[in-house]
């Protein structure tokens, strides 16, 4: 028993004096004795450059182990030539010793990391610096694995604790050159703090940096949990904030390619509200959510051209992988108060990467829109004749869209435009009553209804776009009743007016949005009636006889009295009854296939071609009623010669203009050829009258005397002789007219 007690007491002293020994070790041990063996054997490990400062190792039975690391750098991986991968100015530790011991649980009092700065880079080929963290390059062939052996043990890692795990003054850089020039994304004055964390409990932490921004504007707070059996990270709850005021526009520009659409101003406050969040190995598993966007302001410019979004509010509420959530919208649009309202429900599948969106309800007040702030945010409409002002209701509602794949896989949908009008500063009436109709779905959409009044006319209409997304194929039908054309034209410049009521029926079809485009492929028909008309400042009768200059004296005859229903003649306008066109439209011309024009005085029946700027070439036929006719060959006898069968003066006619300035020109040398052929007729018909006259009276001699073996020739009528005669007039006159053109 002695024996004992002594070898017992041996024990404790030679136990005591090696925890003494030890601590006595660890007190005075000095790491930096071994720096090259440690940055040699990190080298070694990692295959890259390791350096540090200084490195310090204290035991208290207080404390633990302390271990500090100052100025850490590792350097970059050789094949992307680069400088450094981390630089790290402190690095702390502290483990409880004591709680190992008795626990068998590994507890860190602290973990500090002062200043860390990673830069990560991704070289042409897509490949990332770190993925060669720790490699050989120098092997060609990867060594091949170890199959386990029967009696090898799984070994289990002791549980984990960590007081508290602190970094500040972090920074990030990651640079990517798959694109040229090369990407560069910075997050700098990175902070994060957890405290009371280890495996399977609930621990604290906080969270904030600066992106695209010299001061913090990204911060974060909430619960964390590790739940290591089924290798989760839970979240419960996660509170984020970003204020987009302090983003830098130029910096975030950099990593837009260039002529993509991007903001040129940006604020706001983002804030999330998570109630759960479940990180798992297949991503996020789980999502229980609030998020919302306050105080919004969003400038988008591409090209010259910008969008002003103002006054943004926005909410996800409920937001789930699982359920539904309920989304709204409230924001102003070229005004200065909130004239969007947009919400509804959703619901998202993480698994098909789809959102499907429901009972989508848009309204919008049209009352509300500034089109001076129109006009700011598009230069090209700086001087186009907008509508002074807009008025009326617009709705869409959305029964269900379905994105999948980033791809639109379904939409259906309707909407209106009720009780609207526009109104132009250079038009008299503008168009009210406006009533629009339309259906969708993710390839068509179809207008049935298009009703609006412009004074005392109407429209009527209906529209369709089969496949809006691509090929863009559109058909539209008008049909337009009692549109007076003083009501609906501009005609304060012009020196010539037009009055009086259309009607008619367009139907056209065509493919595209772009204008150039679309005219290739525009084609269709007209038909369009125009009744109780009147050209002011312009006789269209007096001008075209005016231009009849082989009969001199007409003008003086035009101021001769006439049948009352000629009264117009002398007019300085013209008085239309009717006119009727019938059109085609295709190859970027409009065909006028018949064009009729009736006045009190005139008709004009015709054919030609007109341009989408509104101008027109005209052909065919001027006409004179024939008592009209007849009283204008009293007067003149020459005249006559150019009736037609019904005894109306025919003139060739052609117009040519722009609206309602119009030039005429006169087929003078079909005329004066008809006026010469008939005279001369006439003339050689009574020179070979007198002929005729003259064999019939005087005969020969030798017709007297008939000798009676000789068989007779036929004798011819007068009427025969007349015929051969015109035959020969004609003819002779076919020839000098023929001369004379050549």
């Amino acid at each position: 028993m002695k024996i004992f007690k002594i070898i017992l007491i041996l024990f404790l002293i030679l136990f005591f004096a090696l925890i003494v020994g030890i601590y006595i070790f660890l007190r005075t041990f000095d790491l930096n004795n071994y720096k090259p063996i440690i940055i040699d054997q990190a080298e070694s490990t990692l295959n890259r450059d390791v350096d540090f400062s200084t490195a310090n190792l204290q035991l208290s039975f207080k404390q633990g182990i302390a271990f500090e690391l100052n100025n850490l750098v590792i350097g970059g991986s050789p094949s992307f030539q680069e400088g450094d991968f981390l630089r790290v100015e402190q690095i702390s530790l502290g483990i409880d010793v004591l709680h190992y011991i008795f626990n068998k649980e590994v507890k860190i009092l602290d973990i500090f990391l002062k200043s860390p700065q990673i830069v990560l880079v991704k070289n042409k080929s897509g490949k990332m610096d770190i993925e060669e963290f720790g490699q050989d390059l120098e092997k060609t062939k990867p060594e091949p694995e170890t199959p386990a052996q029967p009696h090898d043990k799984q070994i289990s890692l002791p549980i984990i604790y960590v007081d508290q795990l602190q970094i500040d003054n972090a920074s990030l850089k990651y640079i990517d050159r798959t694109y040229e020039p090369e990407k560069i994304l910075e997050i700098s004055r990175v902070d994060f703090k957890i405290s009371d964390f280890s495996p399977g409990k609930e621990a604290p932490f906080k969270f904030d940096m600066a992106l695209f921004s010299d001061e913090q504007n990204i911060h974060s707070s909430g619960n964390v949990k590790l739940d290591a059996d089924n290798q989760q990270v839970l979240f419960s709850p996660l509170d984020l904030s970003v204020n987009l005021s302090d983003f830098s526009i130029e910096t975030m520009k950099t990593l837009i390619p260039k002529n993509k659409p991007f903001p040129s101003t940006l604020n706001g406050q983002f804030n999330v509200a998570a109630k759960k969040i479940i990180l798992g190995t297949e991503g996020l598993t789980e999502l229980i959510a609030d998020a919302g966007f306050s105080d919004g302001k969003i400038a988008l410019t591409n090209a010259g051209y910008t969008i002003n979004l103002d006054k943004i509010n926005a909410a996800l509420n409920k937001l789930s992988l699982k359920d539904e959530f309920t989304y709204s919208l409230k924001m102003a649009y070229l005004s200065d108060s909130q004239n969007i309202d947009l919400n509804g429900r959703g619901r998202l599948d993480i698994a098909a990467k789809a959102i499907t969106l429901k009972d989508l309800r848009f309204a919008s007040d049209l009352s509300t829109f500034s089109m001076s702030k129109l006009k700011e945010s598009i230069p090209e409409l700086k001087d186009s004749d907008l509508p002074e002002k807009m008025e009326g209701s617009i709705r869409l509602n959305l029964s269900t869209m379905q994105i999948a794949d980033a791809k639109l896989v379904s939409l259906k949908g309707d909407g209106d435009f009720s009780d609207g009008k526009i109104s132009f500063s250079n038009l008299p009436e503008s168009p009210e009553n406006i009533n629009v109709k339309w259906n969708f779905t993710e390839s068509d959409i179809t207008i049935p209804q298009i009703l609006m009044h412009i004074g005392q006319g109407e429209l009527e209409g209906s529209a369709n776009v089969v496949n809006y997304l691509t090929d863009r194929n559109f058909a539209i039908n008008m049909d337009f009743q009692n549109m007076e054309l003083g009501e609906i034209l501009n005609q304060q410049d012009q020196s010539v007016t037009i009055e009086g009521k259309l009607s008619g029926l367009i139907k056209i079809q065509g493919q595209g949005v772009e204008a150039e485009k679309t005219l290739d492929t525009l084609a269709g028909n007209a038909s369009v009636s125009f009744a109780d008309g009147k050209l002011n400042n312009i006789n269209i009768f007096k001008t075209v006889l005016g231009k009849l200059t082989m009969f001199p004296n007409l003008s003086e005859i035009l101021e001769s009295r006439f049948p009352d229903k000629y009264k117009n003649l002398t007019s300085k306008d013209t008085i239309l009854s009717q006119a009727d066109i019938k059109a085609n439209i295709k190859n970027r011309e409009i065909s006028l296939n018949q064009v009729n024009v009736v006045a009190d005085s005139f008709v004009f029946d015709g054919t030609g071609k007109a341009t989408f700027d509104k101008t027109y070439n005209l052909e065919g036929s001027f006409l004179i009623p024939a008592d009209l006719s007849m009283s204008l060959a009293d007067r003149i006898n020459e005249v006559k010669y150019i009736f037609d069968e019904q005894n109306r003066i025919f003139i060739p006619l052609i117009v040519r203009g722009k609206e309602t300035n119009m030039t005429f020109t006169v087929d003078l040398k079909y005329l004066t050829s008809k006026i010469i052929k008939i005279q001369g007729r006439e003339q050689l018909k009574k020179v070979l009258d007198k002929t005729l006259d003259k064999k019939e009276s005087t005969p020969t001699e030798q017709n007297q005397q008939e000798k009676p073996d000789q068989q007779k020739e036929p004798e011819r009528t007068t009427s025969d002789i007349e015929s051969i005669g015109n035959q020969l007039i004609n003819q002779a006159l076919d020839k000098l007219l023929e001369y004379d053109n050549n």
